[in-house]
């Protein structure tokens, strides 16, 4: 999908089987593990085959990604802690697969739970719910709320229990423990190697490093910075993979599109 996403997203632009094979065993992915893939892929609507051997993103899927990017680029916080968005959703026991639609939904864009009905989320993720519920046909289900904390006590106090900030600081500490040592050896590694080298050890280290990064901003509902500690680890996370993408973004796609090409 990290393939697909960076490098195949414009409309009516398709993907060699052959080309993505290529790709993925250079991130030992084997053959038949990325063949199992597209079709899981193409089995879930994600993928359509556009020709013998050729895949492209379904209007679904490059809608969803479009939507989604500019989160994974330039995540934004919450200006203040007046503002929240409240969504309350009542949903019949025989419509099961509604309510797992509006809950995965919500904890994948990094809503917080204050009860298993209401959920709630700075007041800047309004446009991509709503785009969600509608997408979905979910908004029959829904009733959303712009408000204001009043109490008792401190909006702050809560946050414990309507997100795992915890686990949420864990996973941008293991993304930097995994990819800080990248950022300054990278470039003296690589520094004896031939432009076209040099393009594919950027994707063998951008791929899984974006792979990574690209869920993170998801699960980090871009809280109030007033309401985070200083040392936050989200901060310098941000900052770790916007400097990598600056340094291996563009050979890594270049590299790519090189080895699709050659499959055409």
């Amino acid at each position: 999908m990290t393939i697909f996403g960076l490098y195949a997203r414009e409309p009516g632009l398709s993907v060699p089987i052959g080309g993505l094979i290529d790709l993925l065993q250079e991130l030992d992915v084997d053959s038949s593990s990325a063949r199992s893939s597209v079709s899981r892929l193409k089995k879930k609507g994600v993928l359509e085959q556009t020709g013998k051997g050729r895949y492209a993103l379904s209007t679904e899927a490059y809608n969803h990604l479009s939507r989604r990017n500019d989160r994974i680029y330039t995540p934004r916080h919450a200006e203040n802690e007046g503002d929240w968005l409240m969504v309350v959703y009542t949903v019949p026991e025989d419509s099961r697969q509604a309510r797992h639609l509006l809950r995965t939904g919500l904890q994948k864009m990094g809503f917080g739970s204050v009860n298993p009905g209401v959920w709630i989320a700075p007041a800047h993720l309004s446009e991509e719910a709503t785009d969600y519920f509608e997408t979905h046909d979910l908004t029959q289900y829904i009733q959303t709320f712009t408000s204001t904390y009043n109490g008792p006590g401190e909006s702050k106090a809560e946050l414990g229990s309507w997100w795992d900030l915890e686990e949420i600081e864990l996973r941008y500490v293991h993304f930097e423990r995994t990819y800080i040592g990248l950022l300054g050896n990278w470039r003296d590694r690589v520094s004896s190697l031939s432009q076209p080298e040099l393009d594919a050890e950027a994707f063998k280290a951008f791929i899984p490093m974006f792979t990574q990064w690209r869920t993170l901003p998801f699960l980090d509902p871009g809280l109030p910075k007033s309401v985070l500690p200083r040392t936050w680890a989200g901060y310098s996370a941000q900052k770790l993979f916007n400097d990598l993408n600056t340094l291996l973004s563009e050979g890594a796609r270049a590299h790519a599109l090189r080895a699709l090409a050659q499959k055409e």
